[in-house]
């Protein structure tokens, strides 16, 4: 009688495993995920768990959570604690790791001893980089930003680099880099809007509606606004530029202020008015 018990349960446990296996995909929900590294953690998307999607409300914690896809937890809602290096497809809520992370989505926070990668909304914050696309809210890194359509302010000890419309302000002691319209605010896409880089050497951007303040500010073809520099060039201004050499290439609507102002024929020092 109980060798055909012992029989039956492993017929049962057989049987559980092919119908797991035999599923494109299943759904696991735990309150707790551990592991050591991607292949060493419970509950795992591999054996009878592969093709599983893990979703954990509550906590996520190993030491190295890097490696196949299959074996990543699908979604955190809670928190996702690594000791050296984190990636997890979706988190709502917190993400820590001493190194280094990434999220494919990120709603809540993200802190890192040296790198934060994804596409976050709330806050980045790491030692040395963090690197996101169509970011919103707040990156905050030792050296670096990087952005692709980002908004809301970016503030780094070295550089921000922003690729595509940038809502908000840049902030950085070297340089901040947008490559495509910079703005803050206002009520949609192309409404008339503000945006501030502030930098202790480099400002530079393809299009402006607010503040440029550094050493040198650039803006590729329209500032509308002001822009307070030794050295302030655009290709069309449109209100204030204030410094040794201001420069408005094509046309000037407003006001220069400097030791040497120019304008489309135009060659003045002190006070040259466009309009």
């Amino acid at each position: 009688m109980k060798k055909m018990y012992r029989i039956c349960i492993i017929l049962g446990c057989l049987s559980c495993g092919m119908s797991a296996t035999a599923d494109e995909v299943k759904r696991v929900v735990t309150p707790l995920s551990l592991g050591l590294t991607y292949s060493m953690q419970i509950p795992s998307s591999s054996g009878i768990f592969r093709q599983t999607d893990v979703t954990v409300y509550g906590l996520r914690a190993g030491v190295w959570m890097i490696g196949e896809e299959s074996f990543f937890a699908k979604s955190v809602y809670g928190m996702s604690l690594g000791l050296l290096a984190l990636w997890d497809h979706k988190v709502a809520g917190l993400q820590f790791s001493g190194l280094g992370q990434a999220a494919d989505e990120l709603c809540g926070i993200q802190v890192a001893g040296l790198v934060n990668l994804g596409k976050a909304r709330g806050l980045q914050c790491a030692g040395l980089f963090n690197s996101g696309q169509d970011t919103r809210g707040l990156q905050c890194a030792g050296l670096l930003n990087l952005g692709a359509d980002a908004g809301g302010l970016q503030c780094a000890g070295l550089l921000n680099w922003n690729s595509g419309d940038m809502t908000g302000i840049q902030i950085a002691s070297g340089f901040n880099i947008n490559t495509g319209k910079m703005s803050m605010g206002g009520r949609s896409r192309y409404a008339p809007m503000t945006g501030i880089q502030v930098a202790g050497l480099i400002n530079g951007t393809e299009q402006i509606d607010g503040m440029q303040m550094a050493v040198y500010n650039f803006t590729e073809t329209e500032m509308s606004g002001i822009q307070v520099g030794l050295v302030n060039f655009a290709k069309e201004a449109c209100g204030v530029q204030i410094g040794l050499l201001n420069w408005a290439d094509e046309s000037l609507k407003g006001l220069q202020v400097g030791l040497l102002n120019h304008k489309p024929g135009f060659y003045f020092p002190g006070l040259l008015v466009g309009w």
